[in-house]
């Protein structure tokens, strides 16, 4: 196939910008290294969704008429599995509204590749329950949203009955005992309860809660003044997170609980620098903080390849016009991204002055460009700026 390139976007050309007036003073060879093809690839199969979520990232909605048909959605999925894709986490908008998904999941066991499935759980039905249950050990569960442990807060988000029908779904799920784990975007609505959602994900089964942060992209963008924590606000989740995590353990996952263990790395670091002089202090870091399109992407309902569902901006390639493997491993775009790596953080006036740049690794570049409308901002979740840098846990 003939070579499909997006065009550039503004944060191309920040990211040039930044190359070409600092070519000299960079030093590529310390650039990570990155898979000649995606091993996970995060599946959104349908923008349709039976909610209307006031934090919804990709502004779903049921009229949405954007997804490629079933059968060409499924003649995806065989175009990615043979490219070489290993693991397959099926999303949306709601993948259980998506005529598409039976036969994604049958494609998905046809080929042992394993998956996962991230749902709202409001429309689960019995008969898609028990197709999983023919791919055995190859499905690896289910991510389900839950947003508050109770009506008011779950349903204000949400809409109305979302709730009820979400445990009428987590009980379904357990009939077929699949594992599950609940993923919660924590804001103004919900903060104050966050013991009680950990302690209903605990009684309802869950082996698993990611509690993580509101980002205002898509519709979320538009409630940002409703349900944006202030920074504040973060710091005490933060330090109810710390106190939690000493009861609740690993059972406590995403952002908040990495950023404990993050913060808590800063500090005790800087501080044995400083109280040991002798020791060399490493390179500070660099912009590029996850696996996007080093060793993951996702791949949207109308073909398009991003390189995470919160970035669906920023399009490197179409599946409709090119393959995985030209897109992934020759689009400028692509290799534009992956340069943020080689960047460091002292781009970002708010980093330039962090005592903890030399242990930091950037953190989210799309909550970045969705708070700052640059990928070289400073991410809008980092507690120090707003501290005035100084520590959180009184390290120093």
């Amino acid at each position: 196939m003939e070579s499909a390139e997006a065009k550039p976007t503004s944060f191309d050309k920040e990211i040039f910008s930044y190359l070409s007036a600092h070519a000299s003073t960079l030093r590529t060879e310390d650039l990570p290294g990155w898979h000649s093809r995606p091993l996970h690839v995060a599946f959104a199969i349908t923008n349709k969704c039976c909610l209307k979520c006031k934090h919804c990232f990709s502004s779903s909605t049921i009229e949405d008429q954007s997804d490629l048909d079933p059968t060409a959605l499924v003649a995806l999925t065989e175009h990615l599995i043979d490219e070489g894709v290993f693991q397959f986490g099926l999303s949306g908008g709601e993948p259980f509204i998506s005529p598409a998904l039976r036969g994604i999941i049958e494609t998905l066991t046809r080929h042992s590749r394993s998956f996962y499935i991230n749902t709202n759980g409001t429309i689960i039905d019995k008969k898609t329950l028990s197709l999983i249950a023919q791919s055995g050990h190859l499905f690896s569960g289910f991510t389900i949203s839950l947003d508050g442990c109770s009506k008011e807060a779950h349903d204000g988000l949400r809409g109305k009955g979302a709730f009820d029908k979400l445990l009428e779904g987590v009980e379904l799920i357990k009939s077929f005992d699949f594992p599950f784990r609940f993923f919660t975007v924590i804001n103004k609505l919900n903060h104050k309860e966050i013991p009680s959602i950990i302690d209903l994900a605990r009684r309802l089964g869950a082996y698993r809660i990611d509690l993580n942060a509101f980002g205002a992209m898509g519709r979320a963008g538009s409630h940002a003044h409703e349900l944006e924590l202030s920074p504040h606000e973060h710091v005490a989740v933060l330090r109810l997170s710390r106190r939690l995590m000493d009861h609740f353990g690993s059972f406590m996952y995403g952002f908040y609980p990495g950023s404990v263990k993050a913060t808590l790395r800063h500090e005790r670091f800087f501080y044995e620098l400083a109280n040991n002089p002798d020791v060399p202090k490493p390179k500070e870091g660099t912009f590029q903080a996850c696996g996007g399109l080093r060793r993951e992407c996702t791949v949207l309902a109308n073909g398009k390849v991003v390189p995470c569902q919160s970035l669906q901006s920023y399009v490197i390639g179409n599946l409709n016009e090119n393959t995985l493997a030209n897109i992934w491993q020759l689009s400028e775009k692509a290799h534009s991204f992956r340069q943020l790596a080689s960047i460091p953080l002292s781009a970002a006036d708010e980093c330039r002055q962090c005592p903890y740049i030399h242990t930091c690794n950037g953190n989210c570049r799309a909550m970045a460009a969705a708070s700052a409308s640059s990928i070289l901002a400073c991410d809008p979740f980092c507690f120090y700026p707003s501290r005035n840098y100084r520590p959180i846990w009184g390290v120093l």
